[in-house]
């Protein structure tokens, strides 16, 4: 009994041992997640605040010509213009410098549905000492003839790919952004127009450099805030960035409220063995106290036993001896006859003490058994909350 309840201590302390490892990785798993979930918020945060400043900025027209502001803010004529050219385009990612360097002044021209407000919206401006470009979408434009680079080594595509734009304005995109090319570099640009010089071509890199229809070569860098496509692009982008951001701070606090819940049930766990683990170190000494116990008392009644058989032996020796020697003697018989009594009577005694000694040990192992059950129930129900949160 007493090994048996050694080796379940054990088996508890080493199940005990694994839950503290296992409660480790997961309030590590946790506080991972929440460190997600709070950089995600301050990305959140950081994109709402840039987003809030450009689009003050574009609500402004801020980079635009005084003129354009004057007519879109607070202006009689705003109702005239669907907006400014530059706001009605969409650009690839990366190629607005090239789409912006290729319309020129165009990228910031206003649109208007016909021509029968232009004269008096460009008087206001005038009155203003402002200017302001316009395209009236009422007008016929004649088609370039089409030219084809596409085959040309070092031509990468028609600009026009990489700008989407609705059906209003459409044509008007296609007729500025006609026989205009994408190309690898400003070299290439300068070789293919020498090469086509006599084609009306306008050539143009990634980054805005290039050779306009009227020859005219462009280069340098422009600043990070000059591009005035680049701002939509960047709301865009951001916005876009903001949708993964919350994607991630989803995950991440779902991460968190299961990582919580999975060290809470751990913790329970835990606790649990730990009750366990003390109810079976007192049954431990317990039972090595009665082990002890009945050890001794075994010991005792054996050597109580041994003397009880000396002294009949030599009662019966001593009764043999009077039966022999003389019939005057019964009195003294009737007086061994009645310490042999006393003696078998005693003998009983004991007997029945260790008949309850055996009771309390089996009691007590009934008991140790009702333990076991109760540890294994636990067990099961561990294994059961484990199998769930996986």
């Amino acid at each position: 009994l007493f090994l048996t309840t050694q080796e379940r201590l054990g088996a508890l302390q080493a199940d005990l041992q694994s839950g503290h490892e296992r409660r480790k990785d997961a309030q590590s798993s946790l506080d991972r997640e929440r460190q997600r979930a709070v950089g995600a918020e301050r990305g959140i945060e950081a994109g709402q605040a840039r987003i809030q400043i450009l689009e003050r900025v574009r609500s402004g027209y801020e980079g635009y010509s005084s003129g354009v502001r004057q007519l879109l803010v607070d202006s009689p004529h705003t109702a005239a213009f669907t907006g400014v050219l530059g706001d009605l385009v969409d650009v690839r990612e990366g190629f607005d410098r090239a789409v912006e360097s290729a319309l020129g002044d165009a990228v910031e021209a206003l649109v208007a549905n016909d021509d029968s407000s232009i004269l008096d919206a460009l008087t206001y401006v005038r009155e203003r000492s402002a200017r302001a470009g316009v395209f009236p979408m009422n007008w016929q434009r004649q088609t370039p003839t089409v030219v084809d680079l596409s085959h040309v080594p070092g031509v990468v595509a028609p600009l026009r790919d990489f700008v989407r734009t609705d059906d209003g304005v459409a044509p008007l995109v296609d007729h500025l952004l006609a026989n205009t090319f994408l190309v690898d570099d400003l070299e290439t640009a300068l070789r293919l127009a020498r090469d086509h010089s006599d084609l009306p071509v306008r050539l143009v890199t990634a980054d805005g450099q290039g050779v306009d229809l009227d020859g005219r070569v462009a280069g340098g860098e422009a600043g990070e805030d000059d591009s005035v496509l680049g701002r939509g692009q960047e709301i865009r982008q951001l916005r876009a960035d903001m949708a993964n951001q919350r994607a991630t701070q989803i995950t991440a606090q779902l991460g968190v409220d299961s990582g919580a819940r999975r060290v809470g049930v751990l913790d329970g766990y835990i606790r649990d063995l730990q009750t366990l683990v003390e109810q079976v170190r007192d049954e431990e000494r317990e039972a090595h106290q009665l082990e002890r116990a009945a050890r001794d008392e075994g010991e005792r009644l054996d050597k109580q036993l041994t003397s009880l058989q000396e002294r009949m032996d030599k009662n019966q020796q001593r009764l043999a001896g009077l039966q022999e020697g003389s019939q005057g003697e019964e009195q003294r018989l009737e007086q061994i006859d009645s310490e042999a009594a006393q003696l078998e009577q005693s003998l009983r005694d004991r007997e029945e003490r260790l008949q309850e000694a055996e009771r309390n040990r089996r009691e007590r192992q009934e008991m140790l058994q009702s333990l076991r059950v109760e540890r294994a129930r636990i067990v099961e129900k561990g294994d059961n909350l484990g199998r769930d949160l996986q």
